[in-house]
Order: structure tokens, then C-alpha cells, then sequence
């Protein structure tokens, strides 16, 4: 019952946290020159607090407006300063890329469906980012910041973005 009761308070959030066109905060917050056009927009939304030691699913919409194809090779969580973050902050997470269809939202593991490794992915107007994490004893923002690599054209480049879901990533 708990459960049914925080994906349909999940789905209420969504529909009011959906992202706008003013909204910057899918954006790089420090894009090279040479990415010219490149852009991903990954959607953001308000979550609830975890359980420690537990694994989750976190889908969202995530959008490429380049102007060519891009082939991800990897996506990482980032410290402020561009510090990897590791194991030892209490978070491990995942990335995939999903169907474009799929709902954005937190699920388990078999109501998310087909999903791709991000390394080799290719970068398509639309399609769902999914995070793989578990969490242990992490406060209440302590993170937001999410770094893409792919290649434009055999051009490799590398963004961080600030994802203000990441914000909402805790443990109760």
C-alpha cells in the first residue's frame, strides 16, 4: 500500500515538476566551445527519501539537441570540483539508456523494461536515462552534478551538467 501511495504521490510531482523551456537546469554548466550546438536536456523531478541499502531505479526523459548523431561513452557522478564520486560517498549508481517511451519515475528492476549499457549508445533526439544506485547514509544535497563523455563526428567531448534530481537522492 505504501508503495502505491508513493508512485501516485511520484506521478503528482511529476506533472508539477515537469521541465520547461526556461529551465536550465538539464544544461552544461561549463560546455566546451567546441561542442558547438550539442546539448542534452535530462529531465528533472522531486523524490521521496530512500532506504539505505537498497537498490532503485530512477528513469527520466533525456533529451539531444546536437546538430550530428552522438555515441555515448560514459556517464559518471561528479563532485562540484569534477571529482568522480565513489563508493565511499555512499552512493553507487548505474547509468542506461531506456526506451523513449517509458514513464519517468522510480521502479524496480523488472518494471523498467529493456534497457542499453551507455557505453557504445547512440545519442537519439529522445530517449530515458536510467540510474542504477544504491544509496547508504547520503544526506539531502550532497549531489547534483552528472558528467557525460561522447563523440560528435570522431570529436570526443565532456560535459557536466547539474541534474537538481540528484539534489533529492537520501536515505531515511
Amino acid at each position: 500500500m505504501k508503495r502505491v501511495m508513493f508512485i501516485t504521490l511520484l506521478l503528482l510531482l511529476l506533472s508539477a515538476c515537469s521541465n520547461s523551456e526556461d529551465n536550465q537546469e538539464g544544461s552544461p554548466s561549463n560546455s566546451s566551445a567546441e561542442s558547438g550546438m550539442n546539448k542534452v536536456d535530462i529531465q528533472n523531478f522531486s523524490l521521496e527519501p530512500f532506504s539505505s541499502g537498497e537498490t532503485y531505479f530512477v528513469v527520466a526523459d533525456m533529451n539531444w539537441q546536437g546538430d550530428t548523431a552522438a555515441q555515448l561513452n560514459s556517464i559518471g557522478l561528479i563532485e562540484e570540483d569534477g571529482t568522480p564520486i565513489s563508493s565511499e560517498k555512499g552512493i553507487t549508481a548505474n547509468f542506461y539508456i531506456g526506451d523513449e517511451h517509458k514513464k519517468s519515475g522510480v521502479y524496480r528492476r523488472d518494471e523498467i523494461g529493456e534497457y542499453t549499457k551507455v557505453n557504445g549508445a547512440e545519442l537519439e533526439d529522445r530517449q530515458t536515462l536510467i540510474m542504477e544506485y544504491t544509496l547508504s547514509h547520503v544526506p539531502k544535497n550532497s549531489l547534483n552534478r552528472i558528467k557525460l563523455s561522447y563523440e560528435v563526428d570522431g570529436k570526443s567531448f565532456s560535459e557536466s551538467y547539474t541534474w537538481s534530481t540528484l539534489k533529492e537522492l537520501e536515505t531515511n
